[in-house]
């Protein structure tokens, strides 16, 4: 294609300086273990090794690929991703599944853009005729979901240097703000693209809190036994918040939606338990348990909360710039 006969060289307007992060595969962290006498018992070895292979082999591939766009290109491990890695980047891509992008995005300014690409989806070899005329066939629950995936290894070849000479156009997402008022700090954490929990850290305890805001253009205020509260950005909508209860928005959608998990009890029986905030709105939470977290895109990026810290959720974080499939 002609995409494809520009690879050679990187046009003026593309991009020209990437940076590669590469999850860390569960077959490679249970070896870790393994060899610290620490693993579990129960894996099912061949299977991970499967996953593993799928997804190194994507690596290599990609890396095939950059070598011949002339572009300077760093590879990172996701463990190991700093901010020092992001000097002078233009472009970052993601190559894992939606863990890797959402880790990766944490990073991101609002001038650097994500290419997420799903390094083990399933093959088109081992898709049956049955599957093929299943308009919703049964998804492999082993294999990155890739919802954030723009591409996977079988299709980056024509996506990504279609990406690299800029041939598509990344959409913005919302993020979430999230910023926590302890007795003696102010911690600003990663901005959120998908959702943000704030809950006890243990799913059997009861969180208490006090949570404010304004929804639909009307004020509340409650105190709220429950088992947490969810909030989310359109993106995040149909993950963790849609299996709560929540609605699924336009993924280019600028407002933010909260919903309260499991209200056991409340001081004002009448106010609403979910909502959407429009931007330019926050929600305020005061945690009034022992102990609590507030939780970013998944259990990796957490923060402990005491009795007293205040949280506010906003969805004023600088938007990131993500390529669609």
């Amino acid at each position: 294609t002609a995409v494809a006969a520009r690879m050679a060289f990187v046009e003026p307007g593309g991009y020209k300086r990437l940076l590669v992060v590469v999850k860390q595969t569960a077959y490679s962290m249970y070896r870790q273990m393994k060899a610290q006498g620490s693993a579990p018992l129960a894996l099912q070895w061949q299977s991970l090794a499967a996953r593993d292979r799928s997804h190194r082999a994507c690596v290599k591939e990609l890396g095939a690929l950059l070598r011949k766009t002339g572009c300077a290109t760093t590879f990172v491990n996701r463990q190991e991703l700093h901010h020092n890695h992001l000097e002078g980047v233009d472009l970052v891509i993601a190559v894992g599944g939606d863990g890797t992008a959402l880790s990766a995005s944490h990073f991101l300014r609002d001038d650097v853009a994500l290419l997420a690409i799903n390094s083990d989806p399933e093959a088109p070899s081992e898709i049956g005729e049955e599957d093929r005329t299943n308009p919703a066939p049964t998804p492999d629950m082993r294999r990155s979901t890739g919802a954030l995936c723009a591409c996977n290894r079988y299709n980056m070849h024509q996506v990504v240097p279609e990406v690299l000479v800029k041939a598509r156009e990344p959409k913005t997402r919302s993020r979430l703000r999230v910023h926590v008022k302890a007795a003696y700090n102010d911690t600003l954490l990663p901005p959120a693209l998908n959702d943000v929990l704030v809950a006890h850290p243990s799913p059997a305890a009861v969180s208490r809190l006090y949570i404010s805001g304004e929804c639909q253009g009307k004020r509340f205020d409650m105190n709220s036994w429950n088992s947490g509260v969810w909030l989310c950005t359109a993106t995040g909508s149909t993950a963790a918040m849609s299996s709560a209860g929540g609605v699924a928005m336009d993924p280019l959608s600028r407002d933010m939606q909260w919903r309260i998990r499991e209200q056991l009890d409340s001081s004002a029986p009448q106010a609403p338990c979910s909502g959407i905030v429009e931007p330019g709105g926050q929600i305020f939470i005061r945690w009034n348990s022992q102990v609590g977290g507030v939780y970013v895109d998944g259990h990796y990026v957490h923060h402990s909360l005491e009795l007293g810290d205040e949280v506010t959720v906003s969805a004023d974080a600088r938007p990131l710039y993500v390529f669609h499939p």
